[in-house]
């Protein structure tokens, strides 16, 4: 209950935010890239749930975003329509492509997931009608809803907000579910849930297509934020990032965590102006500190600082009472 409290309030202060920062296009993007880097972050720590640590995600936000592109620019779709589809269509690729895949393990499924991602990236450089070399330019903006045109910024933050607030719906309900508890137990222990009769390989492809679909969901808006698709947007790196978001923010906390690590990390490179080339060795040491001394993650801090003040208070008691005797 406290959970539900906690984020309803925060997605009323980001809705807040919105109107807010309505003047203010820099900041609303770079909540923007707050919000949708979340959403990255939640869905590939869904396919970590089953105990697969997954370099391929960035490529399916690729599948989805080019896949969006073309169907609104080429195909002559609605946005409406090419946003839910562009995460079917990453979604059906990740079951295809995780049927064989999912069958094996540890650093063999890393490296097949990191020879994926580039392969993703070799073909969209290399075919034309994917964006090459150059990248789709001019993807269309979203159709009119209404009386929004999405010719603000601020249109672009009440959709992705949206869409984030359904991520973390779905997932809530999924881990919520006996599904989320068949994804814990297959990550805790796949052979033991396999010796009770649960279908490992079906529940694996069932996690990896949710993961994709929502990772090829991100990929559309992105595409159509920017107006723009490249293949430099879902290179291995991004696939890196996603996960340093989740790692720091607190793997333990499927929805909070990722939230935590990724508006931490982008709001922390923009108020420090950190160079693009060198955010990788901002990210890479944060994770390193985060591993030693605070392995829960940020989302864990305020507690540690809590144990730390108790155990403080009760230290100078203690030495006040010796004192006095």
């Amino acid at each position: 209950m406290v959970k539900k409290v906690v984020f309803g309030l925060f997605f009323l202060v980001l809705l807040a935010l919105g109107a807010i920062l309505r003047n203010e296009p820099y900041w609303l993007h770079v909540i923007i890239v707050c919000i949708f880097s979340s959403m990255l972050a939640m869905s590939w720590l869904l396919i970590l749930k089953i105990g697969h640590l997954s370099l391929a995600h960035a490529a399916f936000m690729g599948i989805g975003g080019v896949s969006s592109a073309l169907l609104v620019k080429e195909a002559g779709l609605s946005f409406w329509l090419a946003l839910p589809l562009s995460g079917l269509i990453a979604a059906t690729i990740a079951v295809v492509l995780g049927f064989p895949i999912l069958r094996v393990k540890g650093i063999y499924f890393l490296i097949v997931t990191f020879a994926f991602n580039e392969l993703v990236g070799i073909i969209i450089r290399n075919w034309k009608f994917l964006g090459g070399y150059v990248g789709l330019i001019d993807v269309p903006r979203p159709n009119h809803l209404g009386g929004i045109d999405f010719s603000s910024k601020a249109h672009y933050y009440y959709l992705i907000l949206f869409l984030a607030v359904v991520t973390v719906i779905v997932l809530y309900r999924v881990y919520s579910s006996r599904i989320g508890r068949i994804f814990t137990s297959i990550g805790e222990d796949e052979d033991l849930a396999q010796s009770v009769g649960i279908n490992v390989l079906k529940y694996k492809l069932l996690a990896f297509a949710i993961g994709c679909f929502f990772a090829g969901l991100t990929g559309s808006f992105v595409v159509h934020y920017l107006n723009f698709s490249g293949a430099e947007m879902y290179s291995t790196l991004q696939s890196l990032n996603i996960q340093i978001y989740a790692i720091v923010g607190g793997m333990g906390f499927a929805i909070g965590g990722p939230i935590v690590g990724a508006f931490f990390l982008t709001l922390l490179v923009e108020f420090l102006d950190i160079p693009i080339k060198a955010q990788t060795l901002v990210y890479a040491s944060i994770l390193i500190l985060v591993i030693f001394y605070l392995r829960g993650g940020l989302i864990t801090l305020p507690q540690k600082v809590l144990e730390g003040m108790t155990r403080l208070s009760k230290f100078r008691t203690k030495g006040t009472s010796h004192g006095t005797a």
